[in-house]
């Protein structure tokens, strides 16, 4: 019984662990989308099941710059990962600003 606590115990400071450091790089997502590894740690945190709230807050960062992030050699991984794992929703309205913004005769 008590290794069981203890792996509990273990287990809900892991998560919370976790949940800070998925904070920390949701908040920094905007600086590490464009790095060479630090997309790869911005991903991570998108794909991460039970944390959608970073997704929004990392969706909610990017608007009204998400065409630029999306032409970014690295950034544009994040806004694939965004598109991919967000809610419908979010999703839809994501896609929406880069259609509005996407100028067919720009280079």
């Amino acid at each position: 019984k008590m290794e069981s606590q203890l792996g509990i115990e273990a287990s809900r400071e892991l998560n919370g662990l976790l949940d800070r450091v998925a904070k920390c790089v949701a908040e920094m997502s905007d600086m590490l989308a464009c790095h060479r590894y630090g997309n790869y740690v911005v991903q991570r945190v998108i794909v991460l099941k039970g944390f959608s709230q970073y997704r929004l807050m990392m969706a909610t960062m990017f608007r009204s710059k998400l065409l630029w992030f999306w032409q970014e050699k690295f950034g544009s991984h994040i806004v694939q990962k965004l598109l991919q794992y967000s809610e419908d929703e979010v999703g839809c309205s994501m896609m929406n600003e880069l259609l509005d913004e996407y100028d067919c005769n720009s280079e």
